[in-house]
């Protein structure tokens, strides 16, 4: 019988390591709280000196005659299981704080040596009873570089796994990746080895999969960015950085059945009769917003860059007046280069004075050309896009009854597919509807040379026209400008929320 940290232990017979921790401890932590501090004392050298002595142990129990049969077969046994402990202690432990230990531990590995033939030679020869390994004598020990944990911010490794992708996606992957680190409360700046364990990871992906706005296929592809940094990671500093260990935490969810997969759906006639309706009064204390969804609802903008615009946007080319949409702000976001385009104003919304208040808000505000048209845009944090309609989205839902059902989706995104229908409708040739509407296009024919002039674009704008019972113009006309041009006017007072409607 043998005691082992005070647990008796019969090593005559085969003790596993597990037999062994099963005595003394319950949990995985528990048990690796007793090895660490069992090795508190050894430095991360001694521990793998230590580790290579009980193999070497080991290795000389299993050899020699009969008459030390039962002295090597306990030592031999002493000897694994706590070699076994220096494994978890080096691999699982002290790695988790030094992934160095594991480059000094092949190293070692590499110069090992053994010095002895038999289990006689080892004990009752001219050495001495502890054997004197290659590692412990300062004439064999190998001279491990200095090896110390890269410097590596999270948007560096990201930065490098993106050389080979578009701009579009350079753009939004650090914007996705930003979202995925604020529940750990880590930024795109903090170094890497922070995001280097499974415990972020998982609470990581815990976030991400608990989102009940988006589906799997969603999830799947934001996970994508996750994999992609630790990928790269591990390739640029496999010594340091985990591969597999934090992979297996982001494996890729079952995909959504289509019939549960939500699409944006199109605003119908009698939809956009009700959010122009007059008789409600929301646009009357949001004007930008009135605007937002006119810029929309010509031109198939997403969102961020409806509500982005600047006065310096507002442009003359080829004598036409256009809109000029472009990622030329840290506000703006685009989704591929066709979002970026000059797009004739339609004669609509001339006709209703768009361009004239634009013009007369800037003269009055003094505002340079880099200033926003809607000051929210300006005060808004991060993304604009996600508060600015806010407020629109809750009016539609919650007074006009415009609800996400059958698998539509209804937002301030639903302009686009309306305008798009409705170009459709129009019959206007589907390659310049992709020039409005800011789509790359289907075939490399209508990507790469189908160019349309300004004026060509113009006369297909100008047929882009909806009715008064619809959008109701000629009333708004005699509000919205006046709101617009004198934001003093409108009343900011807060309370219970009332429903925007006039009753009168």
């Amino acid at each position: 019988m043998q005691i082992i940290n005070n647990v008796e232990l019969d090593t005559t017979k085969p003790v596993t390591i597990d037999q062994y921790l099963n005595q003394i401890a319950q949990t995985d932590e528990e048990r690796a709280r007793i090895i660490e501090n069992e090795y508190k004392n050894l430095s991360d050298t001694q521990a793998i000196d230590k580790y290579f002595k009980c193999e070497e142990i080991l290795r000389l129990s299993k050899t020699g005659n009969s008459a030390t049969l039962t002295e090597r077969c306990s030592a031999g046994m002493a000897a694994e299981l706590e070699r076994n402990k220096l494994h978890i202690l080096i691999h699982f432990i002290r790695a988790k704080t030094n992934p160095a230990i594991q480059y000094q531990f092949k190293q070692h590995q590499q110069l090992f040596t053994p010095q002895y033939t038999s289990w006689e030679q080892m004990v009752y020869g001219t050495q001495t009873m502890i054997p004197v390994m290659p590692a412990i004598n300062k004439q064999y020990m190998p001279q491990y570089p200095s090896m110390q944990m890269p410097q590596n911010t999270i948007r560096e490794i990201l930065t490098e796994s993106l050389k080979r992708n578009s701009d579009t996606i350079k753009e939004r992957f650090p914007r996705i990746l930003a979202t995925l680190l604020k529940p750990v409360n880590l930024s795109l700046d903090d170094d890497y080895s922070k995001l280097n364990n499974e415990n972020v990871i998982k609470k990581i992906v815990e976030a991400l999969t608990s989102r009940t706005n988006l589906n799997n296929d969603s999830k799947n592809k934001t996970m994508d960015v996750l994999r992609k940094v630790i990928k790269q990671a591990h390739k640029k500093e496999p010594e340091f950085y985990k591969g597999e260990k934090l992979l297996y935490y982001t494996e890729r969810l079952p995909e959504t059945p289509a019939g549960e997969k939500e699409e944006f759906g199109t605003f119908t006639e009698e939809q956009l009769a009700k959010i122009f309706d007059p008789k409600y009064d929301f646009f009357k204390t949001h004007p930008d917003e009135f605007l937002a969804c006119l810029v929309a609802l010509f031109s198939g903008s997403r969102t961020n860059l409806a509500v982005t615009l600047q006065f310096g946007d507002f442009i003359e080319k080829d004598g036409v007046h256009c809109i000029w949409f472009r990622k030329n702000h840290t506000k703006k976001n685009r989704k591929n280069k066709a979002s970026e385009r000059k797009l004739a104003i339609a004669k609509q919304l001339l006709d209703f004075g768009f361009l004239d208040m634009i013009k007369a808000r800037q003269k009055k505000m003094g505002a340079q050309e880099t200033d926003f048209i809607f000051d929210r845009a300006a005060s808004s944090k991060g993304d604009p896009a996600k508060k600015f309609m806010a407020p629109w989205e809750r009016f539609i839902q919650n007074e006009l009854g415009i609800v996400s059902r059958d698998g539509n989706k209804y937002s301030f995104h639903s302009f686009r597919d309306t305008i798009s229908k409705h170009t459709k409708r129009l019959k206007i040739d589907d390659s310049i509807v992709d020039d409005i509407i800011g789509w790359e296009g289907s075939t490399i024919r209508q990507k790469n040379y189908l160019k349309y002039s300004t004026e060509e674009i113009k006369e297909a704008v100008d047929r882009i026209e909806y009715p008064e019972e619809i959008l109701h113009l000629d009333y708004w006309k005699k509000i919205i400008p006046d709101l617009y041009i004198n934001p003093e006017k409108i009343s900011t007072k807060r309370g219970k929320y009332k429903p925007h409607i006039n009753i009168d």
